[in-house]
């Protein structure tokens, strides 16, 4: 339960079950470096999510920024990289 202060008083603002157990469950597989998870919207969101050892869930090629260019043979060594890092990414070595 969350309390909020309004005008001098505490007001208890309730949650349901399913608000608390959803909440909960984010905070541990944020926690827990192999869980699952998504790219947040802005870079500021990672917070915790920079200690995951597995790619996002959203891991794809769309998200390099390349706009049309992915289908271009300039664009190649960008998509060859891609493929590479999905390969053989291992987020327990350090130095990746």
């Amino acid at each position: 339960m969350i309390l909020q202060h309004n005008r001098g008083k505490n007001v208890a603002k309730v949650q349901s079950i399913d608000d608390v157990i959803v909440q909960h469950a984010a905070a541990v597989a944020e926690q827990d470096g192999s869980a699952p998870w998504e790219l947040p919207g802005k870079l500021y969101k990672m917070k915790g999510l920079w200690q995951k050892t597995v790619l996002p869930c959203d891991w794809d090629i769309s998200h390099a920024s390349l706009g049309n260019l992915w289908k271009k043979k300039d664009a190649a060594y960008v998509c060859n990289i891609h493929d590479f890092v999905e390969a053989n990414y291992g987020g327990f070595i350090t130095w990746h």
